[in-house]
């Protein structure tokens, strides 16, 4: 969740280096900022960190994160809920456009960032030194209304990140010379602060043409180098060890069909808005119940979620854009900054204290983030003897960034709808702030979900938002009261279909010759040697470097072979097993820790 918890964490980052001691409890508890001040503890200030910009690489291939490697092999059409992109797609009304005038500031800026002209190339991501001239593609209609087969093409697109552009921007004109614009940027290359950097600066140079950009002294390459070395402390990953069996499952919702067997999914959006006034008396009350905008509606989301789900705890999968404060330009970036954040709801007697409870762990959590939850899916699967933990349920906040026009109504750009999309992922909901007012979407697979069902979930949040802006009573009701169970209760107990099952074990394959070869292949891969039931991603491959093995055991003789089957067999010994037509088994080493050293993660969330 990015937002205000994660800039709050943000400060107490920045107080250490300063050398004060300082906790997001004291912070959040404390009644004024001199309160909060007489809570610091002096103490030595760690080495400074600043980045250091390297210009001379700034066209050198820079590898992946684990989020980027998700993105990039979730997409591949074998996974479930697969072959499509990560992506942001919206279409804006721009009347009488100047298009002359809109490509020059769409070129500048191509110039002005790094990766408006990033591509992926042998599995790393390469700025290119240069490109040519970004030309707007126009598509002329009798009436604008008559674009609707061009939005559902260009929105449901997956673009190519191995050729640039990896974004598409083009346009509908009508004969009275009025256009709409199409803009598809994909989330491989642009998280989504980076994207309010980017609508803000080209709403700039298109009004103002003359206006000075200051010049980017970093780029995201830079911001990677620095980062990368960086590795989980053993106070964080012991704090996931304790907490990993204590999660509870994702929502388990109605369903309409098993994901599974959806194939290429569509997706759907419905949207709302709370207006300026009710906005304001709902922060007012979360301030005075001690609770952050965004955790107020993060608990909202969940306590709705909750009602529809077979069992009352659940976990959501947090996006936050977590960018650290190692150099003064890296709030005009753009890049993909987002890492993710399981989060456990588990409701307390009534509305208020199951809100506060879901905040006090969003606290511990956020100081124990630079543990991938990508990591920790893969380790539950591990401990419960599945192959995939999925966590497909989305929460993302874009509160307590300056970007208060993102999609802004009153704007030479307005915007008409638009759709989300990510790859294994069934329900997202984004909130963000524009014009003084709070405005959320829920992008959803539309196969899984009932329409109707889909509708009520989505108008009982917003409902709840409203009474808790103006009923004080409301905030004291027992969550059954407020929300009323929509889905009887079932004991708790794996998710049956979050969750992909591993057929029951079977005794190990006798063919050393068979595993013999697929050590062989995954060193001439990975580079790396491995042994017979050692994890893929423990002996060091990546969520790509199993794409690769998968297509050179395909070259091998093995067409049959998934490559989904890599992920669900993941050692030698277990997918020599799987090819051997035996039934599969782990064929892994059990192991009950996560290492002192983060492993490489797996594709989808």
């Amino acid at each position: 969740m990015a937002g205000d918890s994660l800039l709050a964490t943000r400060l107490i980052g920045e107080l250490e280096r300063a050398g004060y001691e300082a906790t997001l409890g004291d912070l959040f508890s404390a009644p004024t900022l001199a309160a909060f001040a007489a809570t610091l503890q002096h103490r030595p200030p760690p080495a400074a960190t600043a980045l250091r910009p390297d210009p001379a690489s700034r066209h050198l291939p820079f590898a992946l994160t684990d989020v980027q490697q998700a993105y990039l092999v979730g997409r591949q059409p074998g996974f479930a809920l697969g072959g499509v992109g990560s992506q942001f797609f919206v279409e804006f009304d721009a009347g009488k456009l100047d298009v002359g005038r809109f490509e020059t500031a769409w070129n500048r800026l191509i110039q002005r960032h790094d990766m408006l002209r990033a591509v992926v190339r042998n599995d790393q991501l390469q700025v290119l030194a240069t490109v040519p001239p970004f030309v707007l593609p126009r598509h002329r209609f009798a009436r604008l209304d008559d674009a609707d087969d061009l939005y559902r093409r260009l929105s449901r697109q997956v673009l190519d990140p191995g050729r640039w552009p990896v974004f598409d921007l083009q346009a509908a004109e009508d004969a009275h010379g009025h256009f709409r614009l199409y803009l598809c940027l994909d989330n491989l290359l642009l998280d989504g602060l980076s994207m309010q950097i980017l609508l803000a600066e080209l709403e700039q140079c298109y009004l103002q043409p003359a206006c000075t950009l200051p010049p980017l002294e970093i780029g995201f390459r830079d911001y990677r180098a620095h980062v990368a070395g960086q590795q989980a402390s053993e106070a964080s990953l012991a704090y996931w060890r304790e907490r990993l069996d204590r999660l509870p499952p994702p929502p388990q919702l109605p369903l309409r069909c098993d994901p599974a067997s959806i194939g290429v999914p569509d997706f759907v959006r419905l949207s709302d808005h709370l207006p300026a006034a009710d906005w304001q008396a709902l922060k007012a009350r979360a301030s005075a119940a001690r609770l952050t905008p965004s955790a107020l509606l993060l608990a909202a989301y969940a306590a709705v979620l909750s009602a529809w789900s077979a069992q009352r705890a659940l976990c959501l999968n947090l996006t936050l854009f977590d960018r650290q404060p190692v150099h003064a330009q890296i709030e005009h970036l753009l890049g993909d900054f987002t890492s993710l954040l399981l989060l456990a709801w588990q409701p307390a007697g009534n509305w208020l204290d199951s809100a506060q409870g879901l905040q006090r762990q969003l606290w511990q959590d956020l100081a124990h983030r630079e543990v991938s939850a990508l990591q920790l899916m893969r380790e539950l699967a591990q401990r419960q003897g599945r192959a995939a933990v999925a966590m497909p349920v989305v929460f993302t906040s874009a509160l307590g960034f300056d970007h208060g026009r993102f999609l802004a109504h009153a704007s030479w750009l307005t915007p008409r709808r638009g759709i989300s999309q990510t790859p294994q992922v069934w329900l997202d909901h984004q909130v963000y702030e524009s014009e003084g007012e709070l405005r959320f979407n829920w992008d959803a697979v539309e196969a899984l979900f009932e329409p109707a069902q889909l509708r009520t979930m989505f108008q009982q949040y917003g409902a709840l938002l409203r009474r808790l802006a103006v009923d004080d009573d409301a905030w004291q009701l027992a969550l059954d009261t407020l929300l009323p169970r929509a889905t009887p209760l079932r004991p708790a107990g794996p998710a049956p279909v979050a969750v992909v099952d591993r057929p029951p074990a079977a005794p190990s394959v006798d063919d050393a010759a068979r595993v013999a070869q697929l050590c062989a292949h995954f060193r001439q891969v990975v580079g790396q040697p491995i042994l017979p039931r050692q994890n893929f991603f423990d002996a060091g491959a990546t969520s790509l470097k199993l794409v690769q093995l998968h297509v050179r055991l395909q070259q091998a003789g093995h067409g049959q072979l998934q490559v989904t089957d890599l992920f669900a067999h993941p050692s030698p010994q277990a997918l020599a097993a799987r090819l051997g037509g035996q039934p599969p088994s782990t064929g892994t080493e059990p192991q009950r820790r996560l290492p002192r050293r983060q492993r490489r993660q797996e594709p989808p969330r």
